[in-house]
């Protein structure tokens, strides 16, 4: 091979290109670049627009330097930063700040206070988030906090920073919500954030190499580098209990001067240790074995006739290492009994299973095609003489054959044919094609299982090995290497014909598996194999010089390592490659500086974990929810790899997965919304050398649809047309979008005509007013979006229409709707409706009650107590306040009447209720009562119910009740997506699902892992913490969680009219219609308060009400009393 042509197969050692992600780290530049500092520039960064909507323009104050935007986003000015050029880091960090307030408290105070301040981008490698201090009242508590942290993560997979005349610009990076406050669901995007300054710039790389599970990791290490820039110069072999190679280097190997030198290699270094010249005194060839027990190298040193012809005079010489003096003992331990058929040494094999060394001689013989075996004892060297006599009839052939080629490979490379399997067995790929008398079709030699007997040795063929791909002149596996106890790898020496096989030994029997092909055509051949041990890992040095990875005999990964030698496609088998004692892997290669061929140590440095369970796909139903959750699970088998967890999403449009922050359990809870929908999870176990990922799981989110674009005011002239849009993003489709306007305190589909047009596609609708006119001023109009999961209304929008100067017309404003008997009917949840353990009643009653017969009422001013069974509705007195109890689908109701308030024409409404209602719990010792309930209703359609609470403290060590101090105006229920019909009716689901709530030490915690988990509001529950009663109110771990949801509120708001003007109140208020699926004759309120009992609460309770029946009886038993709770 010429230099040139030489030179293009060489590798260059110091650049490894691809290591399947194992990359040993880049040094460190001698002379890194320095680190650029950043004094000019802006951030721009809305915190998030549905935060600046929800508490208005007016809200926020910015200072320092902070300026708004005309799209409501904040220009934050960079106070200083820096830009590291070697890895791209970006940091720059602002002044200045923006405080939010709202709802103004008499002492000047602010219910609503947060300041976002001293805000810092970070973007390097292994960071992209926004950190800050933020101020504000705590959402959970209301008390003040003060915190700083990471409030964000960036996603800059698909962000490209712009640099031009030394001005950079970042635009628009995707931003997610941290977990630095509990503004928003973790993973919610918000505003995204803009970056420009003075300096350079550039996208730091934050990719991670990603390792397959279950694979040994290597790591280029130490490299020894021989002599000489021979194709294939040395032989090698690993010592199993020493840290020890040992190398053949020869050269000029089939001249009449071959040279031999025998050297020692410290494997864990790759150090040499010692070396020597191997006498050669006549001839010799690349035949070689090793008996690692006596640390011994075995060769041949024989006589040749004329163009080594003819073969005699064959001694075997034994070079003896001892590791502790360093010294090697040669010697010849046997000289073989002449054959004058001899031809040349086939193979030389030590057969540690039997302790003797096994010598292959070829002949010229056919017909029978002759053998030489010969067979030496370790202890003695006594030579047992055993050929092999291979017939026709034992390959399956009727006439004679001619052996063409001859069996074995050239002489001068080192072969692997035959492997010794224990009990005096082998396997022999000997290789050899032949052709039968009077056929011209030549045909590939099986492989065979040997076996001595006496002074024969005996083939047998494996049935299956003879390769199905055959070329023109026949194609037979001629290398067999082992690559564990019971299996050998076959290949064959040809170019593009014939696969790889393994074959499986036990009890003397040889079977072949199926044939198959690394995954490269290249690699129809094996230029090494073997295996490790320890681990189990098998190693096949392929035709295309990569490393290959198999376990069980099948291929699990591929590392491209730098080119194995200065060879093309066709050199011989077979390479260099041993595994070490401490499982490196070495194998040669050839280095950059000198040519020289050589053997690099590739260092074991553990196995990786692998993923025994992955997260599952699943699909989430909304509903009219905002948000939900799913909770995700993967396990993973830990290794001698370190390796930590982490959770990963990409997210519908991203191209790559970004860590979601603090999530480093097995189990991860993701909150969700309609965004997330095809969102994508993964679980990662991070090694310093990769990660390991589990299989995907992707979120399919359905729910009702959500407002991406709102219709937006409009003013015109009157003539001209007036066009609103809103669109939709909905899963599953939208399969109806109608638009309605605003009259006289309701909503009404509008009607569609040539002059009122509605146009929609899959997200996007439409309303098209073709002339406006003075009558349509102050028109709100809204569109109402359904899919089969739910739907969902827009915010309104105004047409406001412009007078001309003569048109002498004033438009009359819209007027709120008073409401002057409006009614509420709850049936507050299941835990009331339920039995408690000992018997008993939970009970609703008028009035404040101390859960008495004497304080009992079912109806006291506009508060009434119902019984309600279907069609059936009853008033209960002190007797028959349990009736509802062991009847199905029966329940007690609270119904209010005589409510008052208004309706205004931006949907909102407010209406009170005078009166009150009390709930008795374990018949009337745990009591609480709610006053004078309010119903608001924001424009935006979000609600509450509150009201005044008071009720008892039940002592726990005396059982007595005692008054708790009265609190007003606290919120009960809060709601979402309320849209007064013109019905004049409406239902409404209380929120308590994904609620998190605080939960002060000594009382149950709040349980988040259950299905369903949630809470009612927070000011409700802090009240129940003092009657008692307050893990009935959320989520706590037990079997009656799924009693705690609330019921739906049924409001009726009876008569309405213009503020200002009279109306003659209806005679009855209605329930409100029911819908076609349901029947006409059961008012609807009445199916919504319907249920089914569940299942029985808590047998703590039922102690606690026996103990005070008990100490009534007998008070002495008190001072024998434990505390114990009621819940």
């Amino acid at each position: 091979m010429s230099i040139s042509a030489r030179r293009t197969w060489v590798a260059l050692f110091m650049v490894l290109a691809i290591i399947s992600g194992v990359l040993m780290p880049p040094p460190k530049s001698a002379h890194a670049q320095e680190i650029i500092p950043i004094t000019q520039g802006r951030v721009t960064w809305g915190i998030y627009e549905s935060w600046r909507s929800y508490v208005g323009t007016q809200a926020a104050t910015v200072s320092g330097g902070v300026e708004v935007l005309p799209s409501g986003e904040y220009s934050w000015p960079i106070e200083s930063g820096t830009y590291d050029p070697e890895s791209k880091t970006l940091t720059v960090k602002t002044k200045g700040q923006v405080r939010f307030t709202q709802y103004k408290q008499p002492d000047g105070t602010y219910q609503l206070d947060s300041t976002y301040k001293n805000v810092e981008v970070i973007i390097s490698p292994t960071t992209q988030e926004i950190r800050l201090d933020y101020v504000g009242n705590s959402r959970s508590t209301g008390q003040l906090e003060e915190k700083s942290g990471t409030y964000a993560t960036l996603n800059i997979s698909d962000a490209n920073p712009k640099t031009e005349n030394n001005a950079t610009t970042w635009e628009r990076i995707p931003t997610f919500q941290a977990s630095l406050i509990d503004l928003y669901p973790q993973g919610t995007p918000i505003d995204p954030v803009s970056i420009e300054y003075q300096g350079p710039g550039g996208k730091p790389s934050t990719s991670r190499p990603e390792l397959p599970g279950g694979i040994p990791v290597l790591s280029p290490n130490q490299t020894w580098v021989s002599n000489t820039q021979d194709e294939q110069p040395f032989v090698t072999f690993a010592s199993p209990k020493n840290d020890l190679l040992h190398v053949i280097e020869y050269s000029k190997i089939t001249s009449e001067v071959p040279e031999l030198t025998l050297r020692h290699i410290k494997a864990s270094t790759m150090e040499e240790i010692a070396s020597e010249p191997l006498p050669v005194s006549k001839s010799t060839s690349a035949r070689f074995a090793y008996d690692p027990e006596t640390e011994s190298v075995f060769y041949g040193d024989f006589s040749l006739g004329a163009n080594r012809a003819g073969l005699s005079n064959i001694d075997i010489k034994r070079a003896h290492y001892n590791p502790e003096t360093k010294q090697t003992q040669v010697s010849t331990v046997a000289t073989l009994t002449d054959d004058p058929d001899y031809r040349r040494i086939g193979s030389i094999v030590w057969d540690p299973h039997e302790n003797e060394l096994v010598v292959a001689i070829d002949t010229g013989t056919n017909n029978p095609k002759k053998i030489g075996f010969v067979y030496l004892d370790g202890e003695d060297w006594n030579e047992t003489i055993a050929p092999l006599n291979l017939e026709s009839r034992r390959i399956g052939e009727q006439q004679p054959f001619m052996l063409s080629p001859s069996m074995f490979t050239s002489e001068s490379f080192q072969p692997m044919n035959i492997i010794p399997m224990g009990d005096g067995v082998y396997v022999a790929a000997l290789g050899g094609t032949y052709q039968t008398a009077g056929s011209t079709k030549r045909k590939g030699m099986p492989a065979f299982l040997l076996e001595r007997a006496g002074k024969q040795t005996f083939a047998t063929p494996i049935a299956g090995t003879t390769p199905s791909k055959q070329a023109l002149l026949g194609t037979a596996y001629s290398i067999a290497q082992l690559i564990d106890d019971k299996h050998v790898l076959l290949s064959t020496a040809d170019l593009f014909y014939g696969d790889l096989q393994v074959v499986t030994v036990e009890d003397d029997e040889a079977e072949a598996g199926e044939e198959f092909t690394l995954p490269n055509w290249e690699n129809t051949a094996a230029y090494a194999a073997t295996f490790d041990p320890t681990s189990g890992f098998q190693y096949v040095l392929g035709r295309d010089k990569a490393l290959y990875v198999l376990r069980d005999g099948a291929h699990i990964h591929r590392y491209q390592f730098p080119d194995t030698s200065n060879a093309g496609l066709s050199p011989q088998p077979t390479f260099p490659l041993t595994v070490s004692s401490d499982g490196s892997v070495v194998f040669q290669v050839t280095d950059p500086e000198t040519k020289n061929a050589g053997l690099r140590r590739f260092e074991l440095l553990g196995t990786s974990p692998s993923f025994t369970a992955s997260p599952e796909s699943t699909t989430i139903n909304l509903g009219r929810a905002s948000e939900g959750s799913v909770t995700l699970s993967a396990e993973a088998t830990k290794t001698d790899l370190a390796s930590t967890r982490h959770w990963q999403v990409k997210r519908a449009g991203e191209s790559s997965f970004v860590d979601i922050n603090g999530e480093t359990g097995d189990e991860f809870t993701a909150k969700v919304t309609a965004a997330d929908n095809g969102a994508q999870f993964r679980a990662v176990e991070r090694t310093k050398r990769g990660d390991v990922v589990s299989d995907t799981a992707t979120i399919t989110v359905t729910g009702a649809p959500a407002v991406t674009q709102h219709p937006k005011d409009i003013t015109v002239v009157p003539g001209e047309q007036a066009a609103f849009s809103a669109s939709f993003a909905s899963h599953p489709p939208a399969t109806k979008i109608v638009w309605q306007r605003y009259s006289n305190g309701f909503w009404a589909d509008i009607s569609l005509d040539d002059d009122t047009t509605v146009a929609t596609n899959d997200t996007t609708s439409v309303l098209t007013l073709s002339k406006a006119s003075s009558d349509m001023h102050s028109v709100r109009v809204r569109a109402h979006a359904v899919n089969d999961a739910g739907d969902i209304f827009t915010s309104p929008a105004t047409l406001t229409v412009k007078q001309t100067g003569n048109s002498g017309e004033t438009p009359t404003p819209p007027k709120a709707r008073s409401v002057k008997d409006a009614k509420m009917r709850w049936a507050f949840n299941d835990e009331l409706q339920h039995r408690p353990p000992a018997g008993g009643v939970n009970y609703l009653s008028a009035d404040i009650s101390d859960g008495t017969e004497a304080t009992y009422s079912a109806n006291n001013g506009d508060v009434a107590i119902k019984i309600v069974n279907g069609d059936s509705v009853a008033s209960p007195t002190w007797k028959t306040k349990a009736d509802f109890l062991g009847t199905e689908n029966a329940q007690q109701v609270v119904e209010l009447s005589g409510g008052r308030g208004s309706i205004n024409p931006d949907g909102s409404a407010t209406i009170e209720w005078e009166g009150s209602m009390s709930l008795n719990y374990y018949g009337g010792l745990a009591v609480f009562s709610i006053t004078n309930p309010r119903l608001v209703i924001s424009a935006d359609g979000t609600g509450e119910l509150r009201g005044d609470l008071s009720g008892y403290e039940t002592d726990r060590t005396a059982l007595t009740k005692l008054p708790l101090q009265p609190r007003e105006d606290v919120q009960i229920a809060t709601f979402k997506s309320v849209h007064i019909d013109e019905s004049g009716s409406l239902t409404v689901s209380p929120e308590f699902a994904g609620r998190e709530i605080e939960v002060p030490e000594g009382h149950r915690p709040q349980n988040r892992s259950v299905a369903g988990w949630g809470a009612w509001p927070q000011e409700f529950v802090d009240f129940q913490f003092k009657t008692g009663l307050s893990s009935y109110w959320y989520s706590s771990g037990g079997s009656s969680d799924s009693a705690k949801v609330p019921h739906p509120i049924t409001f009726g708001f009876g008569t309405t009219s213009d503020e200002g003007s009279t109306t003659t109140p209806d005679p009855a208020p209605e329930p409100p219609t029911p819908s076609p699926s349901e029947s006409s004759d059961v008012p609807a309120w009445l199916r919504i308060l319907g249920g089914t009992l569940a299942v029985l609460s808590s047998v703590i309770s039922a102690l606690s009400l026996v103990g005070m029946l008990l100490l009534n009886a007998y008070p002495d038993l008190r001072k024998h009393l434990p505390s114990i709770g009621l819940n």
